[in-house]
């Protein structure tokens, strides 16, 4: 919330959250939403979405009231919700006077490059001070979580299954369960187990998930040949690529690239 204020009001009938000035609220599931000026006004009919489409810029929603203006930003996930994400609360909602030294001052860094004359601020820098806004509002969620969220969130950082996971998303090419388990000291029995108590799917289904997802961002963010990016993570033929991706995305590598570019220039 740049400046003003408002209430953001859930379309199932959740209590609304009053949003004031450099408050931040995180919607983590991507659960319907309106933004009202009070408790009693009708949530709008204009839909944002359709206005912003995938492109930075302004949006002005008009009205007669005091001003009231927000920055808004968002991830688009390839894949659906995972589990981790789906133990998220709804809304994590964290107030500018309770907020901590080091999110103020990303949110300060980010609101001054947005606000540069003339470019509109960095595409780099923004997505950067994106990333780790979003880090910041997840630990601090963390620090006063519920027990039993918080008890399975720590474990992906201590927990021998956690530390595999790490060593996966570090080096999602070069995996196999019984090397993974052999360097935290567990057994392949073991480790799978862990690994499903943690993420909810097998760890041959995890690592999946991650090349494609990996490969999906590839697609969008380089020019990177098909074939390199297949070996990139962690395929030896192309032909092999080809196939997990279509299995996994429902379409060919090429006709995802090309889709997702033709999007960028709607």
């Amino acid at each position: 919330m740049e400046q003003g204020q408002c209430w953001l009001q859930p379309l199932d009938n959740a209590p609304l959250l009053q949003l004031a000035e450099r408050d931040l609220v995180l919607v983590t599931n991507g659960v319907g939403h309106a933004l009202v000026d009070s408790p009693t006004s009708s949530a709008p009919s204009q839909d944002i979405r359709s206005l912003a489409g995938l492109s930075r810029g302004e949006i002005g929603a008009g009205g007669r009231g005091s001003t009231t203006s927000l920055v808004c930003g968002g991830y688009v996930l390839e894949a659906s919700p995972h589990r981790l994400q789906r133990m998220l609360p709804p809304w994590i909602h964290v107030t500018h006077r309770d907020a901590p030294d080091e999110i103020r001052a990303t949110l300060e860094l980010l609101l001054s490059e947005l606000a540069r004359p003339g470019s509109g601020g960095s595409p780099t820098i923004i997505a950067r001070l994106t990333d780790v806004l979003l880090v910041q509002a997840l630990r601090n969620w963390l620090a006063s979580a519920p027990p039993q969220q918080r008890a399975l969130l720590v474990a992906l950082d201590d927990a021998p299954a956690g530390r595999a996971l790490a060593s996966l998303h570090n080096g999602v090419g070069n995996w196999s369960v019984k090397t993974l388990a052999q360097s935290v000291g567990l057994s392949a029995a073991a480790l799978r187990r862990q690994i499903g108590d943690l993420t909810g799917e097998p760890p041959r289904a995890h690592l999946i998930r991650e090349r494609m997802e990996l490969a999906a961002q590839l697609l969008r963010e380089t020019a990177a040949p098909i074939a390199e990016i297949g070996s990139r993570v962690g395929y030896r033929s192309e032909y092999a690529f080809n196939r997990a991706f279509r299995r996994h995305h429902g379409i060919s590598p090429g006709r995802y690239r090309a889709r997702r570019a033709l999007d960028l220039e709607a």
